[in-house]
């Protein structure tokens, strides 16, 4: 597995959306679909996709880009 950040592509899309989470995860993060609307709306947000090669896997970042808190 080689993982690295890449910013959000709208070619990513599809694939986090359809993202299947196990209810470990949700409890201390969001699903893509919940974000991803309001992140790129914002300004002040960076999404980033976590790859293993190509394909999205969970665990992608929303980093915050302007000088407010996320």
């Amino acid at each position: 597995m080689t993982l690295r950040l890449e910013p959000f592509q709208p070619a990513f899309e599809a694939a986090l959306l359809n993202l299947v989470l196990s209810p470990e995860p949700l409890a201390f993060t969001a699903h893509p679909r919940d974000l991803l609307t309001q992140v790129q709306a914002d300004p002040d947000r960076l999404a980033v996709a976590l790859l293993d090669g190509e394909r999205p896997v969970p665990g992608g970042p929303v980093c915050s880009v302007g000088g407010r808190p996320l």
